[in-house]
């Protein structure tokens, strides 16, 4: 079976360019913490999960860059510290044919400044989360028929956030 990639949105303003040497200080500690060699997960550590069934509400902590194009995502208990959440999937149903990056960059800009507020429950001005977006690739979207776009937050400040964020008003 194939793994089937996702396009991830890359990091721009948002997060500040400090948000790396953050998340790369976060994986020294979190190698550090090290754990016992049972067969129990670490419900501190991320699990791999498909990058296609992945979720809304569904957390994830990033310890280090991810390439542009992922076929799994590292997701997380939301009750643990986690960098990001997952606050929004939209179907992109204005084509059938792949529009390409351009194209997917804009709709899905669009479309989760839109959705945060309603998941949040602030306007995303006034918040202190950024907004990000993975959106489908070429291979997945004409194998897999992939045209959803997640919409996905995480702390300007790049502290590890804690709990979900819908509702929060941050």
């Amino acid at each position: 079976m194939t793994d089937y990639a996702r396009r991830i949105r890359p990091v721009r303003s948002h997060p500040p360019h400090h948000l790396r040497a953050a998340t790369f200080t976060l994986v020294a500690v979190l190698v550090g913490l090290g754990g016992c060699s049972d067969d129990t997960p670490d419900p501190t550590k991320p699990t791999a999960a498909p990058a296609l069934d992945v979720q809304v509400g569904q957390c994830l902590q990033v310890t280090e860059a991810l390439d542009s194009e992922v076929a799994s995502l590292p997701v997380i208990d939301c009750a643990q510290e986690h960098t990001h959440e997952i606050f929004a999937a939209i179907e992109d149903t204005t084509d059938d044919v792949f529009p390409g990056a351009t194209k997917l960059e804009a709709f899905s800009e669009t479309a989760c400044y839109g959705e945060f507020e309603g998941y949040v429950g602030i306007n995303w001005l006034d918040s202190s989360l950024f907004i990000t977006w993975i959106y489908p690739s070429l291979t997945s979207w004409n194998d897999e028929d992939d045209r959803e776009i997640l919409c996905v937050l995480g702390a300007k400040n790049a502290t590890p956030l804690t709990g979900s964020m819908k509702d929060k008003k941050i």
